[in-house]
């Protein structure tokens, strides 16, 4: 997907997550007042919510593999092999092979095909047959199997199922993911609940996310990563930034400011639920008091560079102050390091980048007038 250069960026980024000791959600929480909205838009933006969690719990053992069928380990620690690829329903019938070696003579097969798209290739058991690939729609019924085995060395083996498949307002294919038990047939989601798009995910080729830092490697052969959209990777793609080599910065960036990660070190100062809004200077230079303006209603929460925070207004979560806010290692655009750094008021900002950096300008509710 296209960065929309110079549009405000929004969508739907409710979520229902389990919360964290260190990030308490809480009534403020409710979706209940918020209009849903997705796609990008160009009249300022409509606050929508965010979360804090690089990778959903559900999803840490299956979240990245490699399909090829070489054996990958996790951030987590999980390893992770793809065993076979299969599917009910193709023009050859049900149809299931292994990830690596050919299938024997005489019989169709089927694997994912390299690149960008989810897509798999089908081919009949004669030389000769037509050969089909399927994607979207047609991949409701697919089936992976993996043989797993966690950090304390346990083994264990789980069939992944596309149970459902729809397209983003970008046009992008959505899928719902299940974990299957290949002994019992439960069906477990992989994912976990969002507002816009349930429990469904962005599957990308070649992109890593450290589990722990949200560190980006957009350069990974052969590895698929599976994006719910209750996690923040999905929820910068949703918002407009690709996770490309192209654009491998905005993308990074976008990361950091859906969860609030001021210092870009992957410690979120938000919990899941908080509202913000997003702009950009991707078309040209703009003034802070234009990108203000466009946000009548909505408060500044802060200025970001590929650094993390140049400054911060008023920060996303309501119990945190400005003064909260020390990043133990800030990293300049010039390679410069300061460390026990408290970023400034953006009352008092004057951006001294040259011009054609980039930034991406974050925006929270206006606070609450206090009761008479």
């Amino acid at each position: 997907m296209a960065i929309q250069a110079g549009k405000t960026m929004i969508l739907a980024l409710g979520v229902a997550l389990g919360v964290t000791a260190c990030d308490q959600a809480d009534e403020r929480s409710s979706e209940a007042a918020t209009s849903w909205r997705t796609g990008v838009v160009d009249n300022g933006g409509h606050l929508t919510l965010n979360t804090n969690a690089w990778i959903p719990a559900s999803a840490r053992d299956l979240h990245e593999f490699r399909d090829n069928g070489d054996v990958y380990v996790s951030s987590y620690g999980y390893e992770t092999k793809l065993m076979g690829v299969s599917h009910p329903s193709t023009a050859y019938g049900a149809v299931s092979s292994p990830a690596m070696g050919s299938a024997p003579a005489g019989v169709a097969s089927i694997r994912l095909r390299p690149g960008a798209e989810v897509e798999v290739e089908v081919k009949g058991p004669q030389a000769g047959d037509t050969e089909y690939v399927l994607r979207g729609e047609d991949l409701v019924g697919l089936e992976l199997s993996f043989d797993m085995k966690d950090p304390e060395a346990n083994w264990y083996s789980v069939v992944l199922e596309v149970v459902g498949h729809m397209v983003d307002e970008s046009g992008n294919d959505l899928y719902e993911l299940d974990r299957v038990d290949p002994v019992t047939g439960n069906h477990v989601s992989l994912c976990e609940q969002s507002a816009a798009y349930g429990r469904f995910a962005r599957i990308t080729s070649g992109l890593h996310i450290e589990g722990e830092t949200g560190d980006v490697d957009i350069a990974a052969p052969s590895l698929r990563h599976i994006g719910c959209i209750a996690s923040v990777p999905a929820k910068a793609m949703l918002l407009g930034y690709a996770a490309t080599a192209e654009t491998y910065d905005e993308f990074v960036l976008a990361t950091r400011v859906v969860r609030a990660d001021y210092c870009a070190d992957g410690h979120p100062y938000t919990y899941p639920g908080n509202l913000f809004a997003t702009d950009d200077n991707l078309d040209g230079p703009k003034t802070l008091a234009e990108v203000e303006a466009a946000h009548d209603g909505q408060v500044l929460e802060a200025v970001w560079d590929v650094n993390g925070v140049l400054c911060v207004g008023t920060p996303r979560a309501d119990n945190t102050s400005r003064t909260d806010v020390v990043c133990p290692t800030k990293h300049w655009a010039d390679g410069t390091i300061t460390h026990n750094w408290q970023p400034p008021s953006c009352a008092d900002f004057v951006d001294t980048g040259a011009p054609g950096e980039l930034r991406l300008y974050s925006f929270t509710g206006a606070p609450e007038e206090p009761e008479a």
